[in-house]
């Protein structure tokens, strides 16, 4: 039932082009993946969001003790240290930040896992722009 409302919400959005403009907001993009990073940052763009990205989260931890983003999307695959290990450090240094954990691999267990370590939303690639934004709607407000 859940996920047969989000696909409604998220052809919604896309539909009638809601598209909200967060300019002056900060999202920490935490993904390795090159081309990954590109989709989030063109299905973005158009919300006027600032992006900071980094690769693994070593780098996150230090992004978000130098200044804190509005909202963090992380892959749940990374070198070093993995999306997991980070989304529970968040949680317990910044609980106030929004995570959404994004990954290829979307399998119930990760997605459990995730939820009980705290996460605010969770995305299987590959995902669309509706999905995306219709999360961080959901958290910004």
């Amino acid at each position: 039932m859940y996920a047969s409302h989000q696909n409604q919400m998220s052809a919604k959005i896309q539909q009638r082009g809601m598209i909200p403009n967060w300019k002056g907001k900060v999202a920490l993009v935490v993904e390795d993946d090159y081309i990954s990073y590109k989709i989030i940052e063109k299905y973005l763009h158009p919300t006027e969001i600032g992006l900071l990205w980094v690769k693994n989260g070593e780098d996150a931890f230090r992004a978000c003790e130098n200044q804190l983003p509005d909202i963090a999307l992380v892959d749940i695959r990374l070198p070093r240290i993995n999306g997991l290990e980070f989304l529970r450090w968040a949680k317990q240094n910044h609980q106030m930040l929004p995570v959404i954990i994004q990954t290829a691999y979307g399998l119930s267990e990760s997605r459990r896992e995730c939820h009980n370590a705290g996460c605010d939303g969770f995305l299987a690639k590959p995902f669309d722009k509706g999905l995306l934004i219709q999360q961080m709607l959901e958290v910004f407000n």
